[in-house]
């Protein structure tokens, strides 16, 4: 995927949580919205997992064949069941893949006000969210591209109209090197390849190591209660013994033992964002331009975290 593009993405993101949650850096505490109304993280216990996957399948294909429809849904709920359902829709081993491509897509649906003061949605049009995000996911998968994960973010609520972003992440090309040896003499940035007599091309030392740390921490067939961080930079965790990225000129040579250092500080940050009881499902290490010419830097543009399932799970 295209850096700015990528850049671009995020930015945006960070403000839709602004507008979203005070003091909090996910989108899945919870969150008041305005002074009118909440929505509440919704999370499920491992083997209800697939029964609620399953019956919301159920009423979706209901819907389909023109039944009317059970009823209204709370938000956070139905954010988790779209997710979650999409997600168990591609389910299957995912393997190392070299790259890592997102795309998104905005969308509004009515809300309203239901129990607690908490926001609903009519269970209608939560299938239609639904579909859009299976259809959407659906043109991005080949027989060479996998997905990797489907993602839901409640952006913002206005005057009872909700935009909801969807994401979508999908694995391609040959499987990736996890780890480091001493052919690694990268360049930091620009894809401008190694260095120090060492050939390769197309890529720099941002694209390798987020390679590495995106190998697989977990096997799982499919991902719920999905976590993202956005925008990471050296500002967010000071430069310090443990927690930096890389910054300086695009012609600086990173040795193998240079690459060994960076990507250790790199995971570093990855592991000490993980929130307690998920999994590391995809982090998008990369690069940004300070002093055009001058001045590069490594960052984070997002890190997402999850919970990871196997199998089919206890429902079926």
């Amino acid at each position: 995927m295209k850096k700015k593009a990528l850049i671009l993405m995020a930015a945006i993101a960070i403000i839709g949580i602004g507008i979203l949650v005070i003091n909090a850096c996910s989108k899945s505490d919870q969150k008041e919205v305005a002074t009118t109304g909440k929505i509440t993280h919704f999370s499920s216990v491992e083997d209800q997992v697939v029964p609620l996957i399953t019956q919301f399948n159920q009423r979706y294909k209901n819907y389909k064949a023109g039944y009317k429809s059970g009823g209204d849904i709370n938000l956070g709920e139905a954010e988790w069941t779209i997710e979650a359902a999409v997600n168990y829709e591609f389910r299957g081993e995912k393997e190392n893949l070299e790259e890592l491509i997102s795309d998104s897509l905005l969308l509004t649906t009515e809300v309203f006000l239901g129990e607690n003061n908490e926001f609903y949605i009519s269970e209608n049009d939560a299938f239609a969210l639904y579909e859009d995000l299976l259809e959407f996911s659906t043109e991005k998968v080949t027989n060479e591209i996998k997905l990797l994960v489907a993602d839901v973010e409640l952006k913002q609520i206005v005057d009872g109209v909700a935009e909801i972003k969807l994401i979508t992440v999908v694995l391609g090309g040959p499987p990736n090197p996890c780890t480091l040896n001493s052919t690694d003499w990268w360049y930091p940035v620009l894809d401008l390849g190694k260095c120090n007599g060492y050939s390769e091309s197309g890529k720099d030392a941002s694209d390798r190591i987020r390679g590495i740390i995106n190998c697989s921490e977990v096997q799982a067939d499919y991902w719920t209660d999905i976590e993202t961080f956005y925008g990471i930079y050296n500002g967010y965790y000071p430069c310090d013994e443990e927690y930096c990225f890389w910054e300086g000129e695009s012609s600086e040579c990173l040795s193998s033992t240079n690459m060994v250092y960076w990507k250790n500080k790199a995971q570093n940050v990855v592991n000490q964002l993980k929130p307690e009881g998920k999994s590391r499902i995809e982090a998008f290490f990369d690069y940004d331009v300070i002093v055009q010419g001058v001045l590069y830097v490594h960052y984070f543009n997002y890190i997402s975290y999850g919970i990871p399932h196997s199998g089919g799970g206890g429902g079926e």
